[in-house]
């Protein structure tokens, strides 16, 4: 069965919409993601336990670098 050229065209052109379209919807699916899990940790970064928790552990981390500087330059003075 031998098709026109025309009817060709159209159904090449439909196969090509159709997987622009395809393709559209999966470009779109990793920015929704992203944008779900964003907005997810703003909301949980938002909960005053976890952001002062968290404000609470980066002090501690700070505190002790500092002492261990401290013992550092303390060992290095007294030799």
């Amino acid at each position: 069965m031998e098709r026109d050229p025309d009817t060709i065209e159209r159904e090449i052109k439909k196969a090509r919409d159709a997987l622009a379209e395809d393709l559209d919807a999966l470009s779109e699916r990793p920015k929704r993601f992203a944008a779900q899990r964003r907005t997810s940790v703003q909301q949980r970064l938002a909960d005053p336990k976890v952001k002062y928790g968290l404000i609470a552990v980066g002090v501690d981390q700070q505190c002790r670098a500092v002492l261990a500087g401290q013992d550092a330059a303390r060992l290095i003075e007294s030799v």
